[in-house]
């Protein structure tokens, strides 16, 4: 027979774990109703559904920035993209948010390679940032080093 202390210990943590399952059950469901009352019912979505969307990175090699300063360049890179779409196009962000936040990083050898990628982005109708580094650290002040573009549909 199992003795009272350890029949208490279950008994207390099959009832936590129930009140867990509960409210983690519960907040789930609430955005999923949010997401429905926002949208009619047949533009609801589901993840992979509704187009892929990405925000590609690009970085330039010819910098020979390490690998740490590539990080901190790119995180430059989608944090001014992700404002610059807030403002321009929510709804295209929160479906990228929606699906993931899928990143692409990519490489390019040279500033002309970047600014026309950029250029052509925008004639695509993408967001697009350009990052320019400060220079306190490893390359020359005002040296372009990644282009977000998007977050947009793949």
């Amino acid at each position: 027979m199992l003795e009272a202390g350890t029949l208490f210990g279950f008994a207390v943590g099959l009832g936590c774990g129930l009140c867990i399952g509960w409210l983690v059950k519960g907040k789930f469901r609430s955005k999923a109703v949010s997401v429905a009352t926002e949208k009619s019912a047949l533009e609801v979505s589901t993840p992979g559904e509704g187009g892929d969307y990405k925000l590609v990175l690009v970085v330039r090699t010819d910098l020979k920035m390490g690998k740490g300063k590539v990080a901190a360049q790119c995180s430059h890179a989608a944090v001014d993209s992700i404002n610059k779409l807030r403002r321009s196009n929510a709804d295209i962000l929160k479906e990228w948010e929606y699906n993931g936040q899928p990143k692409v990083v990519v490489k390019t050898e040279s500033e002309d390679n970047l600014l026309q990628l950029a250029e052509h982005a925008r004639v695509l109708g993408l967001t697009v940032s350009v990052i320019r580094d400060a220079g306190r650290t490893q390359i020359a002040p005002g040296s372009k080093t990644v282009l977000g573009v998007g977050p947009g549909k793949s």
